[in-house]
Order: structure tokens, then sequence, then C-alpha cells
């Protein structure tokens, strides 16, 4: 293997690290917002009342 491959590999496998890395974080928070808008969207759809402040 020479030297050029080499550092072709080096470069690809350090993009597929970050790619990796992005995939780790941007998928949980793809999750989080989902989740927060369908609740934003179920409470516009079914709207229910506020609990009372003092319900203790």
């Amino acid at each position: 293997m020479n030297a050029e491959a080499q550092q072709k590999m080096i470069v690809i496998r350090a993009i597929l690290t970050v790619i990796c890395f992005a995939g780790g974080f941007v998928v949980p928070l793809l999750f989080l917002l989902a989740a927060f808008f369908a609740s934003t969207i179920y409470s516009i759809v079914d709207p229910k009342p506020d609990p009372p402040v003092n319900a203790w």
C-alpha cells in the first residue's frame, strides 16, 4: 500500500468518524424534537384544561 492510498484511507476514516459522531448527537436531538412537536400538535388538536395550580 503506497503512501497516497494510505492518506486517502485516513481521510475517509476521519470523515466516517465525524459522520458517526454527528449522527450520535443528531439522532437523539431529532428524536427529542419529534417528541416535542408531537406533544405540541397533540395539545393543539386535543386541548385539555390546565390543572389547577394548588392541586394539593
